[in-house]
């Protein structure tokens, strides 16, 4: 497997930042440590369980074939960022997914599938607002919106995309984060968990 995520303890940046426990990724050729930006001084497990029945306005979204670079690249991203991760395939499909499932576990991230946040989670969130203004969507490892999100279109923006394939070059009114490493038809960076690293170098 190209990715393995870890837990990072008591990383510490500067006087702005906590110590914090964050979920990253590391290539197989062995674990590393790096100092990681967060204000909220929390761990991802924690984050993640507030989230569940807390969402924020904002949503950061993987692509619709769900795997481990696309869930992995959301959570990370959604953490730093403090936005809330939607994992782009349903509970049932994650839950065969064992693979995934022990990264969240070397992660430190418990009962994965009941505590996060799956695409059929949307309707009841959306249901359950009383506030009418438009959501924030960030897109990772893909840049044009999934299917099952076409009929939820109405209802968000897309403001950021973090990606390593071909640009379509949509969202360009609402868009103002734009991240894509792909150049020359071919990608820059094998895998879009490098991109969300490289924001904490």
């Amino acid at each position: 497997m190209q990715w393995l995520m870890y837990r990072i303890k008591d990383a510490y940046v500067s006087n702005k930042y906590k110590y914090v426990h964050c979920l990253l990724v590391a290539s197989t050729d062995g674990l590393f440590y790096r100092k990681v930006p967060s204000t909220t001084g929390r761990s991802i497990d924690s984050y993640l369980k507030e989230l569940k029945n807390n969402p924020t306005r904002s949503f950061v979204i993987g692509n619709d074939a769900g795997d481990a670079d696309s869930i992995v690249s959301a959570i990370c991203l959604a953490f730093i960022e403090e936005k809330t991760p939607i994992i782009s395939i349903s509970r049932d499909t994650f839950v065969e997914r064992p693979e995934v499932e022990m990264l969240f576990d070397l992660a430190g991230i418990s009962n994965a599938s009941a505590n996060l946040l799956f695409i059929e989670d949307l309707k009841m969130i959306f249901d359950s607002s009383k506030d009418n203004r438009d959501w924030e969507l960030t897109l990772v490892d893909h840049n044009t919106i999934n299917h099952p999100l076409h009929k939820f279109r109405h209802m968000f923006e897309v403001v950021e995309i973090v990606d390593h394939h071909t640009d379509e070059n949509l969202y360009t009114d609402t868009c103002t984060r734009r991240n894509v490493a792909f150049e020359n038809g071919k990608a820059l960076v094998a895998s879009t968990t490098t991109l969300v690293a490289e924001l904490l170098l």
